[in-house]
């Protein structure tokens, strides 16, 4: 992951008072394993989720409210990287 990519994210997450965070390593890579190796900076943010953090999994949920903070989370670091460009 890009060390400015996650560190836009918690600004972002603090200016707008999005809640807690922390910065973690993840195993999940996802599509995200590739286009770092063509120059392509990756970063990726999880949101709350319950049961245990399930994933692909049929108990995977996350709240409506905790989807709401991702969805914000990424639509201002969309508007600041454009902005960037």
């Amino acid at each position: 992951m890009d060390s400015g990519l996650m560190k836009l994210f918690s600004q972002i997450i603090e200016d707008h008072k999005l809640g807690l965070y922390e910065v973690v390593l993840s195993p999940a890579g996802q599509d995200s394993q590739i286009p770092p190796k063509v120059g392509i900076k990756t970063g990726m943010i999880f949101i709350q989720s319950e049961n245990g953090g399930a994933s692909h999994d049929p108990r995977e949920y996350t709240s409506p409210q905790n989807l709401e903070i991702g969805a914000i989370a990424e639509g201002i670091s969309v508007m600041r990287l454009a902005q960037a460009a």
